[in-house]
Protein backbone atom coordinates (compact mmCIF):
# COMPACT_ATOMS: atom_id res chain seq x y z
CA UNK A 1 0.00 0.00 0.00
CA UNK A 2 2.46 2.71 1.01
CA UNK A 3 4.85 1.80 -2.48
CA UNK A 4 1.58 2.56 -4.22
CA UNK A 5 0.49 5.47 -2.40
CA UNK A 6 4.37 6.95 -3.55
CA UNK A 7 3.63 6.10 -6.95
CA UNK A 8 0.87 8.21 -7.04
CA UNK A 9 2.55 11.12 -4.80
CA UNK A 10 5.82 10.82 -7.36
CA UNK A 11 3.02 10.78 -10.34
CA UNK A 12 1.32 13.63 -9.73
CA UNK A 13 4.44 15.89 -8.40
CA UNK A 14 5.76 14.85 -11.65
CA UNK A 15 2.80 15.82 -13.56
CA UNK A 16 2.57 19.55 -11.78
CA UNK A 17 6.50 19.99 -12.14
CA UNK A 18 5.80 18.85 -16.22
CA UNK A 19 3.00 20.70 -16.32
CA UNK A 20 4.74 23.94 -15.20
CA UNK A 21 7.85 23.42 -17.43
CA UNK A 22 5.50 23.02 -20.83
CA UNK A 23 3.69 26.25 -19.68
CA UNK A 24 7.06 28.49 -18.85
CA UNK A 25 8.53 26.48 -22.79
CA UNK A 26 5.50 27.84 -24.35
CA UNK A 27 6.01 31.23 -23.25
CA UNK A 28 8.79 32.30 -25.48
CA UNK A 29 9.72 29.43 -27.91
CA UNK A 30 9.85 32.04 -30.53
CA UNK A 31 12.74 33.94 -28.94
CA UNK A 32 14.97 31.15 -27.58
CA UNK A 33 14.10 28.85 -29.80
CA UNK A 34 15.16 30.30 -33.20
CA UNK A 35 18.66 30.25 -35.12
CA UNK A 36 19.93 33.65 -35.59
CA UNK A 37 18.14 35.02 -38.89
CA UNK A 38 20.82 35.17 -42.01
CA UNK A 39 21.29 38.50 -43.17
CA UNK A 40 20.56 39.47 -46.94
CA UNK A 41 23.71 39.83 -49.23
CA UNK A 42 23.54 42.70 -51.44
CA UNK A 43 25.29 44.18 -54.05
CA UNK A 44 27.92 47.50 -53.19
CA UNK A 45 28.11 50.23 -55.81
CA UNK A 46 31.61 48.56 -56.56
CA UNK A 47 29.52 45.74 -57.79
CA UNK A 48 30.97 43.35 -54.37
CA UNK A 49 28.76 41.11 -52.05
CA UNK A 50 28.05 42.69 -48.77
CA UNK A 51 25.99 41.29 -45.67
CA UNK A 52 25.61 45.03 -44.46
CA UNK A 53 26.27 48.75 -45.72
CA UNK A 54 27.94 51.37 -44.28
CA UNK A 55 26.67 55.10 -44.96
CA UNK A 56 27.75 58.37 -44.12
CA UNK A 57 25.53 61.07 -42.93
CA UNK A 58 23.73 61.56 -46.10
CA UNK A 59 22.91 58.21 -47.32
CA UNK A 60 26.06 58.18 -49.47
CA UNK A 61 27.51 54.30 -49.19
CA UNK A 62 30.89 54.13 -47.32
CA UNK A 63 31.75 50.65 -47.24
CA UNK A 64 30.17 47.21 -47.93
CA UNK A 65 30.73 44.28 -45.28
CA UNK A 66 31.28 40.54 -45.94
CA UNK A 67 29.49 37.93 -44.24
CA UNK A 68 32.95 37.70 -41.81
CA UNK A 69 32.97 41.09 -40.48
CA UNK A 70 29.61 41.29 -39.01
CA UNK A 71 27.86 38.54 -36.35
CA UNK A 72 24.41 37.69 -35.85
CA UNK A 73 24.04 35.85 -32.77
CA UNK A 74 20.60 34.19 -31.29
CA UNK A 75 19.61 33.51 -27.63
CA UNK A 76 19.84 30.00 -28.06
CA UNK A 77 23.66 30.56 -28.54
CA UNK A 78 24.45 33.42 -26.58
CA UNK A 79 26.35 31.14 -23.83
CA UNK A 80 28.86 29.92 -26.66
CA UNK A 81 29.66 33.66 -27.77
CA UNK A 82 31.74 36.32 -26.76
CA UNK A 83 31.87 36.55 -22.88
CA UNK A 84 30.54 40.50 -23.29
CA UNK A 85 28.05 39.54 -26.24
CA UNK A 86 26.57 37.02 -24.46
CA UNK A 87 26.28 39.22 -20.74
CA UNK A 88 24.67 41.96 -23.52
CA UNK A 89 21.92 38.80 -24.83
CA UNK A 90 21.10 37.63 -21.66
CA UNK A 91 20.24 41.00 -19.73
CA UNK A 92 18.26 41.95 -22.84
CA UNK A 93 16.43 38.95 -22.51
CA UNK A 94 15.69 38.70 -18.92
CA UNK A 95 14.31 42.19 -19.35
CA UNK A 96 11.99 41.21 -22.07
CA UNK A 97 10.84 38.73 -19.66
CA UNK A 98 9.97 40.29 -17.13
CA UNK A 99 8.39 43.53 -19.19
CA UNK A 100 4.25 43.09 -19.19
CA UNK A 101 4.60 45.29 -22.71
CA UNK A 102 7.02 47.02 -24.92
CA UNK A 103 5.94 50.09 -22.90
CA UNK A 104 7.91 48.57 -20.13
CA UNK A 105 11.01 48.85 -22.01
CA UNK A 106 10.43 52.03 -24.18
CA UNK A 107 8.30 53.82 -21.95
CA UNK A 108 7.87 56.49 -25.24
CA UNK A 109 6.89 54.36 -27.75
CA UNK A 110 3.14 54.76 -27.73
CA UNK A 111 3.81 58.28 -28.67
CA UNK A 112 6.45 57.58 -31.09
CA UNK A 113 3.88 55.15 -33.05
CA UNK A 114 1.01 57.80 -33.04
CA UNK A 115 3.74 59.97 -34.96
CA UNK A 116 4.22 57.61 -37.49
CA UNK A 117 0.98 56.56 -37.89
CA UNK A 118 1.01 53.43 -37.28
CA UNK A 119 -2.35 51.66 -35.95
CA UNK A 120 -0.70 49.92 -33.27
CA UNK A 121 -0.43 50.76 -29.63
CA UNK A 122 2.26 48.87 -27.63
CA UNK A 123 -0.44 46.42 -26.33
CA UNK A 124 -0.72 45.51 -29.58
CA UNK A 125 3.21 44.64 -30.04
CA UNK A 126 4.44 40.78 -30.13
CA UNK A 127 8.44 40.11 -29.62
CA UNK A 128 9.14 37.36 -32.21
CA UNK A 129 12.99 37.79 -32.10
CA UNK A 130 16.27 38.70 -30.04
CA UNK A 131 19.42 38.27 -31.01
CA UNK A 132 22.54 40.27 -31.09
CA UNK A 133 24.71 42.07 -33.99
CA UNK A 134 28.28 42.70 -33.70
CA UNK A 135 31.12 43.70 -36.56
CA UNK A 136 34.92 43.64 -36.56
CA UNK A 137 37.05 47.01 -35.02
CA UNK A 138 37.67 48.12 -38.00
CA UNK A 139 33.88 48.69 -39.20
CA UNK A 140 32.92 50.18 -35.84
CA UNK A 141 35.57 52.37 -35.55
CA UNK A 142 33.32 53.67 -38.92
CA UNK A 143 30.30 53.55 -37.29
CA UNK A 144 31.74 55.14 -34.39
CA UNK A 145 33.01 58.21 -36.64
CA UNK A 146 29.47 58.80 -37.28
CA UNK A 147 28.09 56.91 -40.08
CA UNK A 148 25.06 54.25 -40.01
CA UNK A 149 24.96 50.82 -40.94
CA UNK A 150 22.03 49.33 -43.31
CA UNK A 151 21.52 45.36 -42.77
CA UNK A 152 18.94 43.20 -44.00
CA UNK A 153 17.45 40.12 -42.20
CA UNK A 154 15.45 37.23 -43.36
CA UNK A 155 12.85 36.71 -41.15
CA UNK A 156 10.47 35.23 -42.63
CA UNK A 157 7.34 37.98 -42.27
CA UNK A 158 4.34 38.22 -44.59
CA UNK A 159 4.52 41.61 -46.96
CA UNK A 160 1.77 43.04 -45.09
CA UNK A 161 3.15 42.78 -41.64
CA UNK A 162 4.14 46.03 -39.70
CA UNK A 163 7.24 45.31 -38.39
CA UNK A 164 9.30 47.20 -35.72
CA UNK A 165 12.99 47.14 -34.30
CA UNK A 166 13.26 47.70 -30.79
CA UNK A 167 17.42 48.05 -29.75
CA UNK A 168 19.27 47.72 -26.46
CA UNK A 169 21.29 50.08 -26.60
CA UNK A 170 22.93 50.54 -22.96
CA UNK A 171 21.79 48.67 -20.09
CA UNK A 172 18.40 48.63 -19.38
CA UNK A 173 17.64 51.30 -21.48
CA UNK A 174 15.93 50.44 -25.10
CA UNK A 175 14.83 52.68 -28.01
CA UNK A 176 12.58 52.00 -30.78
CA UNK A 177 14.24 52.59 -33.86
CA UNK A 178 12.36 55.05 -36.27
CA UNK A 179 9.52 53.14 -38.19
CA UNK A 180 10.95 54.90 -41.37
CA UNK A 181 14.25 52.98 -41.22
CA UNK A 182 12.61 49.85 -41.16
CA UNK A 183 12.00 48.41 -44.29
CA UNK A 184 9.48 45.45 -44.87
CA UNK A 185 11.00 44.47 -48.54
CA UNK A 186 7.84 42.22 -49.01
CA UNK A 187 9.77 39.01 -49.24
CA UNK A 188 10.19 37.99 -45.87
CA UNK A 189 13.21 40.08 -45.12
CA UNK A 190 13.44 43.53 -43.40
CA UNK A 191 16.15 46.10 -44.06
CA UNK A 192 16.66 48.36 -40.68
CA UNK A 193 19.42 51.29 -40.24
CA UNK A 194 21.59 51.60 -36.90
CA UNK A 195 23.32 54.28 -35.87
CA UNK A 196 24.84 51.44 -33.44
CA UNK A 197 24.81 47.94 -32.91
CA UNK A 198 23.64 45.45 -29.37
CA UNK A 199 21.24 43.21 -28.67
CA UNK A 200 17.73 44.34 -30.88
CA UNK A 201 14.40 42.52 -30.92
CA UNK A 202 11.75 42.69 -33.93
CA UNK A 203 8.28 42.74 -32.94
CA UNK A 204 5.40 42.77 -35.10
CA UNK A 205 1.56 44.04 -34.51
CA UNK A 206 -1.03 41.78 -33.69
CA UNK A 207 -3.96 42.91 -36.13
CA UNK A 208 -6.38 40.91 -33.38
CA UNK A 209 -5.15 42.55 -30.47
CA UNK A 210 -5.65 46.28 -31.78
CA UNK A 211 -8.91 45.44 -33.17
CA UNK A 212 -10.00 44.41 -29.77
CA UNK A 213 -12.01 46.80 -27.49
CA UNK A 214 -12.27 47.02 -23.93
CA UNK A 215 -15.44 45.31 -24.02
CA UNK A 216 -14.26 42.26 -26.13
CA UNK A 217 -11.50 41.36 -23.40
CA UNK A 218 -14.06 41.00 -20.82
CA UNK A 219 -16.10 39.01 -22.62
CA UNK A 220 -13.68 36.59 -24.27
CA UNK A 221 -10.89 36.34 -21.97
CA UNK A 222 -9.32 33.36 -23.92
CA UNK A 223 -8.87 35.46 -27.13
CA UNK A 224 -7.65 38.26 -25.70
CA UNK A 225 -5.84 36.51 -23.59
CA UNK A 226 -3.94 35.36 -26.90
CA UNK A 227 -4.42 38.40 -29.03
CA UNK A 228 -2.65 40.98 -26.32
CA UNK A 229 0.12 38.71 -25.27
CA UNK A 230 2.83 39.16 -23.04
CA UNK A 231 5.97 41.14 -24.59
CA UNK A 232 7.76 38.13 -25.43
CA UNK A 233 5.17 35.45 -26.25
CA UNK A 234 5.31 33.37 -29.52
CA UNK A 235 4.36 34.50 -32.77
CA UNK A 236 3.53 31.33 -34.04
CA UNK A 237 2.53 30.59 -38.34
CA UNK A 238 0.74 27.10 -36.96
CA UNK A 239 -2.50 27.64 -36.29
CA UNK A 240 -3.69 25.71 -32.79
CA UNK A 241 -7.37 25.89 -30.78
CA UNK A 242 -7.63 28.60 -28.36
CA UNK A 243 -6.24 27.00 -25.14
CA UNK A 244 -3.76 24.81 -25.02
CA UNK A 245 -1.66 23.36 -27.81
CA UNK A 246 -1.67 20.01 -29.28
CA UNK A 247 1.17 19.39 -27.61
CA UNK A 248 -0.21 20.01 -24.12
CA UNK A 249 -3.36 18.64 -24.33
CA UNK A 250 -1.72 15.38 -25.50
CA UNK A 251 0.87 16.02 -22.46
CA UNK A 252 -1.78 16.59 -19.93
CA UNK A 253 -3.84 13.76 -20.94
CA UNK A 254 -1.00 10.98 -20.68
CA UNK A 255 -0.27 12.16 -17.47
CA UNK A 256 -3.85 12.14 -16.07
CA UNK A 257 -4.42 8.43 -17.86
CA UNK A 258 -1.13 7.33 -15.54
CA UNK A 259 -2.51 8.73 -12.22
CA UNK A 260 -6.44 7.63 -12.89
CA UNK A 261 -4.57 3.98 -13.46
CA UNK A 262 -2.44 4.64 -10.45
CA UNK A 263 -5.39 5.48 -7.88
CA UNK A 264 -6.98 2.63 -9.49
CA UNK A 265 -4.29 0.42 -8.70
CA UNK A 266 -4.40 1.74 -5.17
CA UNK A 267 -8.26 1.39 -5.01
CA UNK A 268 -7.76 -2.19 -5.54
CA UNK A 269 -5.53 -3.24 -3.17
CA UNK A 270 -7.51 -1.72 -0.25
CA UNK A 271 -10.48 -3.60 -1.68
CA UNK A 272 -8.40 -6.93 -1.66
CA UNK A 273 -6.75 -6.60 1.55
CA UNK A 274 -11.08 -6.00 2.84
Amino acid sequence: MKKLTAILAALMTAACMTAGTAMAADFTPSVTGKAAPETVTVTTESGEEAVAIIRDANGAEVQGLTADSLTVTSVANASTADPEVTAALTAAYAQIQEASSVADLVPDIDSVLEAAGSVFTSADLVVRDLFDVSIDDAARELLDAGNSIQIGFNLGISADDEVFCLHNYSGSEWELIDPSLVINNGDGTVTVTFSSLSPIAFAVGSEEAAAMTGEDVAADPVSAEGAIAPVAATVSTAEEPAGMSSYEMLLWGGLGAAVIIAAGAVVLLVVKKK
